[in-house]
This record gives structure tokens, C-alpha cells and sequence, in this order.
């Protein structure tokens, strides 16, 4: 069994992330709160990591790994100016580490990643 919360820093496309998670019987985290958001910083050490959000049709509607709600682009822990889905079609979302906040990219992408336990807070 994972703990709560874990992060790996190898470098993984979405995809290959939330396999990996899955592998652990977890999901990609799915911060929902203040304190769960500071949590994926945390344990990203400094380096970009994929969130469990990801569009799949409806533009700026996020669906969340963890099954619960999904999340909107009006979201309070979007970095400045995201999601914006710039250049081409940008429908995973990471931490990104310069803004300390989530942005919205290619899923193709290779970087770290950090899980979450089913049914359980981050860092809880």
C-alpha cells in the first residue's frame, strides 16, 4: 500500500504517471485545498510535477483522477494567466514550480510526478 502521499522524480509522461501511480493502488494527486496544494510543493522538491487533472472534451473543465468533482479554469490555485492552452492543445495539468502554481501543458511532457491514496488527503 502507498503512503497518503508520495512523489516519484523520475521523469514520466502523463500517461506513464498515472500508470505508475495506479501500479501503487493510487492515483496522481488532486490537491483541493490550501494546505493539500502546498503539500504537492512540498514534496515536488523543486521540480515540476503532473496533478491528476486532465481535459477530456469540454474546454476548461479539469477531470479529476481522484473521481471527485472536477475542477474549472476559475480555480484558485492556477498560476497567473492559466489555463490558457497556448500553442497547442494543452489538456494535462502540472505543479509548475516557477509560479508555484498549476499550469496547464502538453500530456506528452516527461517530469516527476506525485500520487495520492485513494479516499485520502494529501499529506494527511
Amino acid at each position: 500500500m502507498v503512503p497518503v502521499s508520495c512523489t516519484a522524480l523520475e521523469d514520466l509522461d502523463f500517461t506513464e504517471a498515472k500508470a505508475a501511480c495506479a501500479s501503487l493502488g493510487a492515483h496522481l494527486a488532486v490537491p483541493r485545498s490550501a494546505e493539500e496544494n502546498q503539500c504537492v510543493l512540498t514534496l515536488a522538491a523543486g521540480l515540476d510535477a503532473w496533478l491528476g487533472l486532465s481535459e477530456h472534451g469540454e474546454d476548461g473543465v479539469f477531470v479529476a483522477e481522484d473521481g471527485g468533482e472536477p475542477v474549472f479554469n476559475n480555480a484558485s490555485f492556477w498560476a497567473s494567466t492559466e489555463p490558457n492552452d497556448d500553442i497547442i492543445a494543452y489538456n494535462c495539468v502540472q505543479m509548475y514550480i516557477d509560479s508555484q502554481g498549476w499550469d496547464d501543458t502538453e500530456c506528452g511532457y516527461p517530469q516527476g510526478y506525485v500520487c495520492q491514496s485513494w479516499n485520502k488527503p494529501l499529506c494527511g
